[in-house]
Protein backbone atom coordinates (compact mmCIF):
# COMPACT_ATOMS: atom_id res chain seq x y z
CA UNK A 1 0.00 0.00 0.00
CA UNK A 2 1.39 3.54 -0.98
CA UNK A 3 1.81 5.95 2.56
CA UNK A 4 2.61 9.40 2.56
CA UNK A 5 4.47 10.73 5.60
CA UNK A 6 4.63 14.63 6.71
CA UNK A 7 7.16 15.66 9.27
CA UNK A 8 7.24 19.37 10.81
CA UNK A 9 9.71 20.28 13.50
CA UNK A 10 11.27 23.22 15.21
CA UNK A 11 14.56 23.30 16.42
CA UNK A 12 15.68 24.24 19.84
CA UNK A 13 19.11 26.35 19.99
CA UNK A 14 20.21 25.26 16.75
CA UNK A 15 22.74 26.61 13.95
CA UNK A 16 22.01 26.99 10.53
CA UNK A 17 24.10 23.84 9.99
CA UNK A 18 22.19 21.94 12.05
CA UNK A 19 19.08 22.31 9.66
CA UNK A 20 21.77 21.33 6.85
CA UNK A 21 22.77 18.28 8.52
CA UNK A 22 18.93 17.43 9.85
CA UNK A 23 18.02 17.59 6.08
CA UNK A 24 20.49 15.38 4.93
CA UNK A 25 19.75 12.41 7.41
CA UNK A 26 16.02 13.06 6.65
CA UNK A 27 16.72 12.31 3.07
CA UNK A 28 18.15 9.61 4.01
CA UNK A 29 14.96 8.27 5.71
CA UNK A 30 12.92 9.16 2.50
CA UNK A 31 11.71 12.36 3.48
CA UNK A 32 12.65 15.70 1.58
CA UNK A 33 11.72 19.45 1.73
CA UNK A 34 10.06 19.05 -1.58
CA UNK A 35 7.32 16.69 -3.14
CA UNK A 36 6.59 16.33 -6.57
CA UNK A 37 3.25 17.23 -7.44
CA UNK A 38 0.97 17.68 -10.77
CA UNK A 39 2.52 20.51 -12.03
CA UNK A 40 5.86 20.01 -10.62
CA UNK A 41 8.24 20.36 -7.71
CA UNK A 42 6.69 21.69 -4.72
CA UNK A 43 8.94 23.12 -2.03
CA UNK A 44 7.42 22.83 1.39
CA UNK A 45 7.11 25.58 3.88
CA UNK A 46 10.60 25.57 6.66
CA UNK A 47 11.31 22.51 8.62
CA UNK A 48 8.77 20.27 6.58
CA UNK A 49 9.67 17.47 5.04
CA UNK A 50 7.74 14.54 3.05
CA UNK A 51 8.18 11.46 1.58
CA UNK A 52 6.00 8.69 -0.25
CA UNK A 53 6.46 5.03 1.48
CA UNK A 54 5.24 2.14 0.54
CA UNK A 55 4.13 -0.18 3.54
CA UNK A 56 1.54 -2.64 5.28
CA UNK A 57 0.01 0.43 7.35
CA UNK A 58 -0.36 4.16 8.49
CA UNK A 59 0.73 2.82 12.00
CA UNK A 60 3.63 0.88 11.42
CA UNK A 61 5.11 3.08 9.18
CA UNK A 62 4.88 6.12 11.92
CA UNK A 63 5.92 3.76 14.58
CA UNK A 64 9.18 2.60 12.26
CA UNK A 65 9.98 6.18 10.98
CA UNK A 66 9.59 8.07 14.35
CA UNK A 67 12.56 5.93 16.10
CA UNK A 68 14.55 6.71 12.90
CA UNK A 69 13.97 10.20 13.10
CA UNK A 70 14.77 10.66 16.90
CA UNK A 71 18.53 9.13 16.08
CA UNK A 72 18.59 11.86 12.91
CA UNK A 73 18.26 14.44 15.89
CA UNK A 74 20.31 12.71 18.45
CA UNK A 75 23.45 12.34 15.63
CA UNK A 76 22.96 15.73 14.99
CA UNK A 77 23.03 16.95 18.29
CA UNK A 78 19.62 18.92 17.75
CA UNK A 79 16.21 18.73 20.35
CA UNK A 80 13.05 19.89 19.77
CA UNK A 81 9.51 19.39 19.21
CA UNK A 82 7.82 17.37 15.90
CA UNK A 83 4.77 16.30 14.31
CA UNK A 84 4.78 13.28 11.81
CA UNK A 85 1.28 12.38 10.04
CA UNK A 86 1.19 9.19 7.83
CA UNK A 87 -1.78 8.80 5.56
CA UNK A 88 -3.01 5.62 3.54
CA UNK A 89 -6.45 3.68 3.99
CA UNK A 90 -6.24 5.00 7.11
CA UNK A 91 -4.43 7.52 8.91
CA UNK A 92 -2.20 8.71 11.52
CA UNK A 93 -0.35 11.27 13.27
CA UNK A 94 1.82 11.91 16.46
CA UNK A 95 3.45 14.57 18.04
CA UNK A 96 7.03 14.20 20.25
CA UNK A 97 9.47 16.04 21.51
CA UNK A 98 13.05 14.80 21.04
CA UNK A 99 14.83 16.08 24.56
CA UNK A 100 18.69 17.11 25.00
CA UNK A 101 20.60 14.35 26.22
Amino acid sequence: MSLFAVLTFDLKRAESEDYVYVSEGLASLGLHPQIEGKTGLAQLPENTFAGEFEGSSSTELRDSLLPEVEAVFRRCGVAGPLFLAVSGSAWTWQTHRVRPQ
